[in-house]
């Protein structure tokens, strides 16, 4: 038994069959910093997110949802 805590996503995680995508600890970091002011600044009421090419759909638990268009900064440095 590995001495991780035993969270949600822990546990989530341990079931994928399969291809898992690996993060080293820098980008697994900052991902989560992201994800986690997104669900802040949504109050908390984001029932999903979903990514699909370069648009992201956040629907929220009030049924409600908003769409971003993502920005690949890599493309955008001249």
């Amino acid at each position: 038994m590995s001495n991780e805590a035993s969270t949600p996503s822990s546990v989530f995680n341990s079931r994928i069959r399969g291809k898992k995508i690996e993060f080293n600890e820098k980008d697994k970091s900052l991902v989560l910093k992201a994800l986690s002011l997104i669900w802040a600044k949504m109050s908390k009421q984001v029932k999903s997110c979903s990514f699909e090419r370069n648009k992201v759909t956040v629907c929220c638990s009030k049924g409600g949802r908003i769409y971003f268009d993502l920005i690949d900064e890599e493309e955008n440095q001249v």
